[in-house]
């Protein structure tokens, strides 16, 4: 196993592109702290682009134990610290002191976009509104290229629009899927979501 994820959520050993999930988790109570790191743990072995059998099992037994209120929390409160943070947009931005951005560079390593796909394909099961709120923003954001610059994820915006799509929640995952589509900006996102929706509305 990798120690690229604390088996505690300790803000110093937490990988930089993992600092903007863990942060909100650590207001939960230390038990769930400790579950919710074997989650991130379990979600190392993500690969591709769609889960496998064997990922999961795994993650849907560790968040079994981590219990499905924390889990879905710990999205939402993802998805609501991306949009209440203008420097957390799924990038690494580096601010001057006076306001202005001296330099980009792409946003999560490999390492920490396998983490998110796992969480968000382990989300699909949930037919919770607010979860589908949470999961679509995380697509919104992680599918916008701002101009002149590269700074989207596909993988795990692409992640996100899997577990929409996946939904047993058919007609709330499609409306979802429709009002994001023209709000995506990368080239694999407009694939995916064109992809999703014909499947949706077969």
């Amino acid at each position: 196993m990798s120690d690229d994820v604390p088996l505690t959520l300790d803000m110093e050993r937490t990988p930089e592109g993992l600092k903007m999930f863990v942060e909100p988790l650590l207001k939960e109570p230390e038990d769930i702290q400790l579950k919710w790191a074997h989650v991130l743990k379990v979600a190392e072995s993500a690969r591709g682009t769609k889960p496998t059998k064997k990922l999961t099992t795994s993650m849907r037994a560790a968040i079994q134990d981590l219990g499905e209120a924390p889990f879905k929390r710990g999205l939402i409160d993802f998805a609501n610290n991306l949009t209440g943070h203008d420097d957390f947009k799924i990038d690494r931005v580096l601010h001057r002191k006076d306001g202005t951005i001296s330099a980009y560079y792409n946003s999560l390593n490999e390492h920490e976009q396998n983490i998110y796909k796992a969480i968000l394909w382990s989300a699909y099961p949930y037919e919770d509104p607010k979860l589908m709120d949470a999961i679509t923003k995380i697509a919104e954001i992680a599918h916008t290229t701002i101009s002149d610059l590269s700074l989207a994820v596909p993988s795990v915006g692409n992640a996100a629009l899997w577990a929409l799509a996946h939904s047993p929640a058919k007609a709330e995952a499609l409306a979802h899927l429709k009002a994001i589509e023209p709000k995506i900006t990368t080239k694999a996102g407009k694939k995916s979501i064109q992809r999703y929706l014909a499947e949706t509305t077969d």
